[in-house]
């Protein structure tokens, strides 16, 4: 569409032009509300503390119970520790352990990531991958460290390393295969991820390793060249120096 075309259909329908800008502002305010929110929860996770969890056994409806002054409610508000009091350790609590564990710390990201993308207008099957291959690869790690607490122990590993997602998946691949052939199928499942995230091609992605490796070379032998060329200029203007003191002192 030419530019004249463009002004006359903006002249000829106001209504879809307002419309238009009105999506844009409320495609705004979302994105604005999400990224928001996203810092709200990687505070409550960052400050997560299991000393929490005795207040995090609490409903929601009975928050509403600050505002009367309930001593119960009250005593756990004060004695929370994480940074958002405690909504923060409710949340924190529910993410962690009734999740996929610390693998949820990818959910704040993917949120201002998803509302970059809105900001930005960007392509909306590249952020739909990002997202999906890192929802895989956290539910995988999570999974892994199930995994692993059926290995070593539960006393090795705690809950929030696995959450109830990590430990009931690995208990089903436990049974199924194994704990040796589940540990096997899950590393294999990360690798997988791991090579199609970065580039949909293993040849490709070796290619991208070599060409990195021999970038770096190069840039080292750059910087061993002019720090040898500095030295070599230095070195012979010490020898003029020298020079130039031994002449004084033979005309003297």
């Amino acid at each position: 569409m030419t530019p004249q075309a463009r002004v006359h259909n903006e002249v000829a329908h106001p209504g879809r032009r307002a419309a238009k800008h009105s999506s844009g502002r409320q495609t705004t305010v979302i994105a604005v509300l999400m990224m928001a929110a996203a810092l709200l929860i990687l505070l409550a996770l960052i400050s997560h503390d299991p000393a929490d969890e005795a207040n995090a056994d609490i409903r929601i409806v009975d928050l509403i119970k600050v505002f009367t002054g309930d001593p119960i409610v009250k005593a756990k508000a004060d004695t929370a520790r994480n940074w958002l009091g405690l909504i923060g350790s409710i949340i924190s609590d529910f993410l962690i352990k009734s999740t996929i564990g610390y693998s949820v710390f990818c959910l704040p990201f993917l949120m201002i990531v998803g509302g970059l993308s809105m900001l930005r207008k960007a392509d909306f099957n590249k952020v739909l991958a990002i997202i999906n291959y890192t929802l895989v690869g956290a539910l995988l790690i999570s999974t892994s460290f199930g995994m692993a607490r059926l290995i070593l122990g539960g006393d090795a590993l705690g809950m929030e390393w696995s959450g109830v997602a990590g430990d009931f998946l690995s208990t089903i691949l436990a049974q199924l295969l194994g704990r040796a052939g589940g540990a096997i199928l899950l590393f294999t499942g990360l690798f997988i991820t791991l090579v199609l995230a970065i580039d949909l091609d293993l040849r490709a992605t070796a290619g991208r390793v070599r060409n990195g490796y021999l970038r770096l070379l190069d840039w080292l032998n750059r910087r061993r060249d002019a720090w040898r060329d500095s030295r070599k200029a230095k070195k012979e203007m010490e020898d003029l120096s020298n020079q130039g003191l031994a002449s004084v002192r033979i005309s003297k």
